[in-house]
């Protein structure tokens, strides 16, 4: 038996025969286009108005794309109720969303494209749909299941292509014609829909290669018809063409869903490209099928994709917002055409939206935690998928959640589902507001945020420690344990980003490596192992040890296996007036000689400034935002990069601290804007960690123990973590908070005792703090 055979016989055990059969007819399916059977014609106008002579009527298809174009609202989202009134609102509300959707049209018409990280990229004249301009490779123009799109020199870098394809800017012509009634725009779309339908005849080439892109280009034409209308510039003929490529990719769709491919956001964004199409040309045969197809698809695997805790299966933050905008357009297309669906789905869409509103920074950007894909749904109001805020309102608005909107931002794009009186929904659902705790653990999906208040100078810290992933974890890092953080506003620390995916396996694994995220390594190794793009040898299993969240400071631990067993990694968050201290403390337990290092990866435009061996400031424009401190270690800082936008790369500082040894090693990292001393004492009894942090507002003391009794100065403790704020005459101790603690003494004085581990805090008056 050959080496290939046996790879073959491989990739077939474990799969089941529903799947061996979808596979199979797949397959075939394939094989029958390239032997020339199939849905292989061209579409032309004559065409479609046979298909549609029952729906059509006498008169025909002209009579059928006239009624077909003049539809306005009538079943499709509340912004086309009355699309003047729609866009006078993004004016007033919106006007740089606006603006910026009318620069994505004018460049389209100048053949212009900022596309993923890349701005003005030319693809030619006329346009090659089939060209990567970053790279200069041409995909061959061969059937679509013989393009190896994985492969650069085949074609180049596919993710820039199918960007440009998937014709998401062709919806801001469309804006732009609404807007400002020049015909120029509508005659612009008539001339790319013809360009491209000529140049990629149905199953060749590789814009037929991915479901998925088929998918995003149809929900963009459908967008693009229903904003041009009855507009003149846009002829019939090019509408009939059109329809006619939009039945191919229905039925292309129904034939090769991602369902034992990709069954994540690729089978998703199918499935609800199948619900638009078959509402939208429900008389065309089939559509009925394609709707209740997307239909069943998105429902049944809804409880999957969404966690009870409403975190997204995947772990990625990307997707997760991809998923929220898919079952948001799902479920708002099915109020609009009085299809009922199950409540779940709505409850899922608040849900989704509350993890995010959880983990976005003060600044309104989120963690690019796992690959940052670039796309988009729809950009109706020129953002980057970076800024959750639109979609938070548009979670608020769909689940009548006061705290969501009051988070969000009304855009343009909000405007465009929901119709011109969202203003006044979301004012009042604002009025009342009440914000949620402010740190929280979604545990299902191990992400927690720390969080100091809900107001755009807050602090926020993001771990992620939850599964790596689903499935083969194509999208994921090895950033276990991970941690995002910003202090007062200020984004700090930051996750590296992807840059690319499949054009440069040296950079794609450098963006994926523990040693690029603020995280551990043990001799420079990864918590999780690469074996290719896509692919994972190993997957590191994480697992919260102890979760305690109050207003008197949070603390989070969790262990990962990445480096067998002993590695823990310990977050507190400690309230003081002028801002928080952070103190991150990993630890390994070695049975030999080992490098220990943890790294902290700046955010562009944070310049790290050495003050001594262990002591690093961090500046923004040149003034101070907070100190870093290896309490017993070295630190030192280094040239990393960071891509906030795929394809586009930024240097950035990166910190290191680093132990060398056997035995149980320990990094102690002391964060804090207003930081003047910091010392890691001794402690009596059990091994652990004590420090002292001289703070503007007094002396803050941290223990960490690693099982048993620490003494440290008056104050003796059996607990996983204890800190407090001493201040004033005497050095007074005016509070402290425990977590996991059997027993507190203080001058000597039992101040808690438990049989049973247990969180508990005390004030200088005696009178325990309220921890919830």
């Amino acid at each position: 038996m050959t080496s290939r055979h046996r790879s073959s016989l491989a990739r077939l055990r474990g799969r089941s025969l529903a799947e061996l059969r979808f596979r199979g007819t797949q397959a075939a399916t394939a094989l029958l286009e390239r032997l020339g059977f199939g849905d292989l014609a061209q579409p032309h106008a004559d065409g479609l108005g046979t298909l549609l002579h029952e729906a059509a009527g006498p008169a025909g298809g002209a009579a059928w794309c006239q009624a077909f174009r003049a539809r306005e609202g009538h079943g499709f989202f509340a912004g086309f109720d009355d699309v003047a009134a729609t866009l006078r609102r993004a004016r007033e509300s919106d006007p740089a969303g606006l603006d910026a959707v009318l620069t994505v049209a004018n460049d389209a018409l100048a053949g212009r494209f900022s596309l993923l990280g890349y701005r003005d990229l030319s693809f030619g004249e006329p346009v090659d749909w089939h060209l990567d301009p970053v790279l200069g490779v041409r995909s061959p123009r061969a059937h679509w299941s013989r393009i190896a799109y994985l492969n650069p020199e085949v074609s180049g870098d596919h993710k820039v292509v199918w960007e440009l394809n998937r014709h998401q800017w062709m919806v801001s012509l469309g804006v732009a014609w609404r807007a400002t009634g020049d015909d120029r725009y509508a005659a612009a779309v008539a001339a790319y829909l013809d360009a491209w339908m000529d140049a990629n005849p149905p199953k060749r080439g590789v814009n037929w290669s991915s479901s998925l892109e088929i998918a995003f280009r149809a929900i963009s034409w459908l967008w693009t018809l229903r904003l041009l209308g009855t507009a003149a510039a846009l002829p019939n003929n090019t509408v009939l063409r059109a329809v006619g490529h939009l039945r191919l990719a229905a039925r292309h769709l129904t034939r090769n869903l991602s369902t034992y491919f990709s069954p994540n956001t690729h089978l998703t964004g199918e499935a609800l490209a199948l619900y638009y199409l078959g509402h939208e040309l429900r008389d065309l045969e089939g559509a009925e099928r394609w709707r209740a197809t997307g239909r069943e698809v998105m429902l049944r695997w809804l409880p999957t994709h969404v966690r009870a805790d409403g975190t997204y299966f995947e772990q990625y933050t990307w997707y997760h917002r991809y998923t929220l905008d898919f079952y948001l357009h799902f479920w708002l297309l099915a109020q609009r055409t009085g299809d009922a669906l199950p409540g779940d789905v709505r409850r899922a869409i608040g849900r989704l939206g509350q993890v995010l509103a959880h983990v976005m920074r003060p600044n309104g950007t989120m963690p690019l935690i796992g690959d940052d894909d670039g796309g988009r749904l729809l950009f109706l109001d020129g953002r980057t998928q970076g800024d959750p805020r639109p979609a938070l309102t548009s979670a608020g608005l769909a689940g009548q959640d006061p705290a969501l909107c009051a988070l969000g931002t009304v855009t343009a794009d909000t405007l465009g589902l929901f119709g011109a009186d969202a203003v006044a929904r979301v004012a009042t659902l604002r009025q009342r507001a009440a914000h949620p705790t402010p740190s929280h653990l979604f545990e299902l999906g191990g992400v927690v945020t720390m969080r100091t208040d809900w107001s755009r100078g807050a602090s926020l810290l993001v771990m992620d420690a939850g599964p790596h992933g689903a499935m083969n974890c194509g999208h994921a890092h090895a950033d276990a344990l991970g941690i995002d953080l910003t202090v007062n506003g200020t984004p700090l620390f930051v996750d590296p980003g992807t840059l690319g995916y499949t054009t440069d396996p040296e950079v794609r694994n450098r963006f994926r490596a523990t040693r690029s995220h603020n995280a551990a390594t043990v001799d420079g190794a990864d918590s999780s192992v690469m074996a290719g793009p896509f692919a994972w040898a190993t997957m590191a299993i994480t697992r919260v040890l102890a979760w305690s969240a109050s207003p008197a400071g949070d603390y989070i631990g969790a262990t990962h296996d990445g480096y067998g067993d002993g590695y823990v990694r310990e977050v507190i968050r400690v309230p003081v007036p002028g801002g928080d201290v952070w103190v991150v403390r990993d630890r390994f337990r070695a049975v030999r000689d080992v490098l220990f290092e943890a790294r902290l990866q700046c955010a562009p435009g944070i310049q790290a400034a050495v003050v001594d061996g262990r002591w690093v400031r961090l500046l923004s424009d040149g003034r101070p935002v907070a100190d870093v401190v290896m309490a017993d270690g070295v630190v030192t800082v280094t040239e990393g990069e960071v891509s906030l936008e795929y394809g586009r790369r930024e240097p950035s500082s990166r910190l290191c601290a680093s132990r060398r040894g056997s035995g149980q090693l320990s990094l102690c990292t002391v964060i804090g804007p207003a930081l003047t001393s910091v010392a890691s004492t001794g402690a009596e009894g059990a091994a652990g960690t004590t420090l002292n942090i001289e703070t503007g507002a007094g002396r803050v003391v941290v223990v960490l123990s690693e099982g048993g009794v620490i003494a440290h100065e008056d104050v003796l403790v059996d607990a996983r973590a204890w800190w407090g704020l001493r201040s004033g005459k005497g050095d007074a101790l005016q509070w402290w908070r425990a977590v996991g603690a059997r027993q507190v003494r203080v001058g000597g004085a039992v101040v808690m005792e438990s049989q049973e581990p247990r969180d508990a805090g005390w004030t200088a008056g005696g009178a325990p703090f309220n921890l919830t």
